[in-house]
């Protein structure tokens, strides 16, 4: 402490006061301190006058031993008053917020909220903003505090230099005495001993309303010294990390600026009038920036230069990497020294990601490590810290800037060779598409080991899907075929047909199929026909798929393929579905069902009997539909297939619904439904609530109809299935016309001809004609129903 001076007689008067009240009351000062939720060794230095109290330590007085407001608090305003004179006057050394700031007003909303808190808080309050370089957090801190009037002392205490690139820490205690001689504290009052000093700053720093921006704090270590002993106080730190080792601080991460606050940063910079005047520009320089507050500066000041030149000439040169990056490489220089060396190594071979997330398997995989050991958890949570990667929706997964992905780029290739390149993408590349295949394998009806079983994997592929497909694409043949490409595709099939995603398909099955001609693999052409027919026939391309299934049906014949053989009779079945050619489907799933019991194929030859049953419904024989599928659903419970009893009992309940046979369908129907919800099928609720729509309307039951047909035709919609949701909004329409809603009828007649356009299959399918001819026809409660798809 200070020396005291004549002038503190009225810190011993307000002291001598709140003694005597204690007292008075018969209280002890350790029963005064529990009720005050303090230790009772603090109010003995206030008692005595020796230590000035906080406001809140003095209000605390006055409520608890029921004072008049206000008695103690006047004696300590007077003491204020007193050692404001003794000491130095409020000192304000923050540097400047630059004019052209824009944006972060959540952010500045959070800090807005905490710095009114710290102000009648009896403790200090630590807020830690947290970020890559570059990022804004100095500026943000600086606008913060500006606003912080209530502060009387606003101090700034830079933690680092950067010099030529290199970023020293700066020493704390030379910066401590500084900020002790803002208080007046005499030279040779102040100890050389580092810990000495930080004790006296916290011991004289209480009671002043203190506001101090720390910035780039290296660690918890650098910043504790500067914490004052009490409030009001409130300590605003920036940092590359989060600094979780502050017991009690608050964390605010800073990543780049959203869009419309990039543009206004922007416009402040460069003219509002010149970013409206070229749109299109304007967008591509927005993205081309990312956010990134340093660049939009800069690349503002150019366009500032040069004022005359169009907008497009700038955002035609972020083209180019070196351009783009050029701004932020000496910033992300600091955050990437700043690491340990194996979040470095990391950080630059995330440049090898073929997706857009990262996981901690995936940086395990990069970094060597066992998938998804801790250690690789821990570099992530790093790197996020750090701000050079964020948290992405789905728990355990984050991403990465594109801005930083490229200097990422730029550190690999300078550090390490082509060797260690290659094989750390060979390395990723086998472990993405074996676990794809496991996940896959894991989908499919058969089942297959997966850690965390088949929802995890469905997980797995729905993240990964994308990064799988990039590396497919780019894997030359010669790596690809020891990793299993044909039960790769298999697997992924059964995947993609849940999903109902043909255009991924496609993608995958045109990967396999190069590769296939590279290797002369003709069973894994056939393999990839198969594959892509799938995809066209319900694509609305079922022509091509016939032409692909036929060569690959030749393929298989010829080498003795009697599985692909199979799958190629199956799939030109289902294709011609797809044509609206049922007998010619009846005949290609006769010779299927036949290939597959000569082969003993029990599971196959399930599938191949309902896919049997479905055709002849279709083709108008309803009772040979009924024993075929009625023998269908026994021999796929036998062979344990939960996907084909599913799809089974939906064709079953189809045919019992075309023969009015309610309540047995109904019974199918739900037991279908039940399995698709429960194994996350896209399309099939829609087919199920399909015939609990018709059920309903058939047992006079409108309103519940409706409400089925409406979910399926949903269902149909977002699976792209337009043939069936012309299907159901006809019959929706029916079912509002007998419930005297015309508008809405004939709303749903418009939309089903849209969805037949769609469809697009006039020339191949005679469905479509009749479903043209019977939505050409005035709106009718009680009109035909054609056959249900």
């Amino acid at each position: 402490m200070a020396e005291l001076s004549v002038n503190d007689a009225a810190l011993r008067a307000l002291g001598q006061a709140m003694r005597t009240a204690r007292e008075s009351r018969g209280l002890s000062q350790r029963t005064m301190a529990r009720r005050l939720n303090s230790g009772h060794s603090r109010l003995s230095p206030y008692e005595s006058g020796t230590r000035q109290p906080p406001a809140e330590v003095v209000r605390g007085y006055e409520r608890v031993l029921g004072l008049p407001p206000g008695r103690l608090v006047r004696l300590l305003n007077r003491a204020l008053g007193e050692r404001t004179a003794h000491y130095a006057a409020p000192a304000r050394e923050l540097p400047p917020v630059p004019a052209d700031f824009a944006g972060r007003e959540a952010e500045l909303a959070r800090l807005r909220a905490l710095t009114a808190r710290a102000g009648s808080a009896p403790h200090p309050l630590v807020v830690v903003l947290h970020g890559m370089s570059g990022v804004g957090k100095t500026t943000l801190a600086l606008r913060a505090a500006h606003e912080a009037t209530r502060f009387a002392h606003q101090w700034w205490v830079e933690l680092h230099r950067v010099r030529a690139g290199t970023r020293t820490p700066v020493a704390v205690e030379p910066e401590l005495r500084r900020l002790l001689e803002l208080l007046h504290i005499p030279p040779q009052r102040i100890p050389a001993d580092p810990a000495d000093c930080a004790r006296l700053f916290r011991a004289e720093a209480e009671g002043h309303p203190l506001l101090l921006v720390l910035d780039d704090a290296r660690d918890a270590a650098q910043v504790r010294p500067f914490i004052p002993g009490s409030g009001p106080a409130l300590v605003v730190v920036t940092s590359l990390r989060p600094l979780h080792e502050l017991a009690g601080a608050v964390h605010l991460p800073l990543g780049p600026l959203l869009p419309q606050e990039s543009t206004a940063l922007l416009a402040g910079i460069a003219g509002a009038q010149r970013l409206r005047a070229e749109p299109h520009a304007m967008e591509q320089v927005i993205a081309g920036c990312e956010g990134f507050p340093l660049s939009l500066r800069v690349l503002g000041e150019r366009m500032a230069a040069q004022p005359h030149w169009p907008l497009s000439h700038f955002a035609d040169g972020l083209h180019d990497r070196h351009e783009r990056l050029s701004p932020l490489t000496a910033a992300l220089t600091l955050s990437y020294r700043a690491l340990d060396a194996g979040d470095r190594l990391l950080l630059r071979r995330l440049a090898h990601l073929p997706g857009t997330d990262v996981t901690a398997s995936t940086a395990g995989v990069l970094q060597d490590l066992p998938a998804a050991a801790p250690p690789a958890r821990r570099a992530l949570e790093r790197l996020a810290g750090a701000g050079l990667v964020t948290a992405a929706a789905l728990p355990g997964r984050y991403r990465p800037h594109q801005l930083v992905r490229e200097f990422a780029h730029e550190r690999l290739v300078a550090e390490e060779d082509p060797g260690q390149r290659e094989q750390t993408a060979d390395r990723l590349r086998r472990w993405l598409l074996t676990t794809a295949r496991q996940a896959a394998e894991a989908v499919a009806p058969a089942g297959g080991p997966f850690p965390g079983g088949r929802t995890a994997a469905l997980d797995w592929l729905d993240a990964e899907g994308e990064a799988v497909l990039t590396v497919l694409e780019n894997t030359p043949a010669e790596a690809l075929a020891p990793l299993e490409p044909a039960a790769l595709l298999d697997g992924l099939v059964w995947y993609y047909d849940l999903r109902c995603q043909w255009a991924p398909l496609t993608r995958a099955g045109e990967a396999v199929h190069r590769a296939a001609l590279r290797l002369d693999d003709r069973r894994l052409v056939a393999v990839a026909l198969n594959s892509l027919g799938y995809a066209d026939a319900l694509s609305g391309r079922p022509a091509l798929a016939v032409t692909r299934h036929e060569q690959a049906l030749e393929l298989a014949h010829a080498d003795g393929d009697w599985q692909e053989e199979a799958h190629a009779l199956t799939k030109l079945g289902l294709a011609h579905w797809e044509m609206g050619r049922f007998a010619d489907a009846v005949a290609f799933h006769r010779q299927d069902l036949a290939v597959r019991e000569l082969h003993a194929d029990a599971v196959g030859a399930a599938t191949a009997l309902s896919h049997l049953g479905h055709a002849q419904r279709m083709s108008g024989d309803p009772a040979a539909a009924l024993a075929t599928l009625r023998r269908a659903l026994k021999e796929c419970a036998a062979a344990g297939d939960p996907r084909a009893v599913a799809m089974t009992r939906w064709r079953l309940g189809m045919t019992l619904a075309d023969l009015a046979r309610w309540e047995e369908a109904g019974e199918q129907a739900r037991e279908a439904l039940a399995y698709f919800e429960s194994s996350r099928d896209t399309w099939g609720p829609g087919a199920a609530r399909l015939v609990l729509g018709r059920l309903h309307r058939g047992q006079g039951r409108p309103e519940q109809a409706a409400e089925e047909l409406r979910e399926a035709a949903r269902v149909f919609h977002d699976t792209g299935d337009h043939f069936r949701r012309a299907q159901t909004l006809r019959a929706l329409a029916q079912v509002y016309a007998q419930l005297g809603r015309a508008q809405e009828a004939r709303a749903c007649r418009t939309e089903a001809r849209v969805a037949l356009d769609e469809y697009g299959r006039h020339d191949l399918d005679s469905g479509a004609a009749e479903e043209a001819a019977l939505l050409a026809q005035p709106a009718s409660a009680d009109g035909p129903e054609p056959l249900f798809r």
